[in-house]
């Protein structure tokens, strides 16, 4: 997961490793759409606002990445129009999809991660990752078996980094959020 949220794209060379580029490195070099929220939690209208700015940009949210604090201010959202009945025996609540106000803008999936930054929350669309092997080190197996042992024994081995497609338009990041919940 730490790859795909704070990558840097690195071509590998001998003796440098190469890297895979995730959805903040992506984000900040290729100018995805950011909002600045000054420390303030989040409300609906910042994320209709982005939901809206990706949509017109040619991408659809169906992805809200964040870290605990800015899934339980997304779930404060709801706050007020929690109900419980008389044989209800749990109390609580919490959203885990978003529904745009923008008609056929679509649904965004809430995803936690708590290695994401507690200050950010990205929208995005999953469409545009995808895993691929690297260069000559695709899935393989190899021997692993002890000498001597009355059992067989196979490793798979493979490498693979994540590519990602349009980041300018179908990612958008909110930055600088609360990170704590009033």
């Amino acid at each position: 997961n730490d790859t795909l949220i704070y990558g840097r794209k690195i071509m590998g060379n001998k003796g440098t490793p190469s890297m895979s580029g995730g959805l903040l490195y992506y984000a900040d070099k290729k100018g995805a759409a950011k909002k600045n929220l000054s420390g303030k939690e989040i409300d609906a209208k910042v994320i209709n606002d982005l939901m809206e700015e990706v949509y017109l940009r040619g991408g659809n949210v169906n992805t809200i990445l964040t870290n605990t604090a800015g899934a339980r201010q997304i779930s404060k959202l709801a706050s007020n129009t929690i109900r419980t009945e008389r044989q209800d025996t749990t109390t609580g609540h919490r959203i885990s999809t978003f529904v745009s106000d923008i008609v056929g803008g679509g649904e965004a999936t809430i995803i936690v991660d708590p290695n994401f930054p507690k200050n950010k929350v990205a929208l995005f669309d999953r469409s545009i990752l995808s895993m691929h092997s690297l260069q000559g080190r695709a899935l393989y197996d190899v021997d692993a078996g002890v000498p001597g042992a009355d059992f067989v024994a196979r490793q798979i081995r493979g490498e693979y980094g994540v590519k990602v497609k349009n980041a300018k338009e179908k990612i958008a990041i909110l930055e600088n959020i609360s990170t704590s919940v009033s």
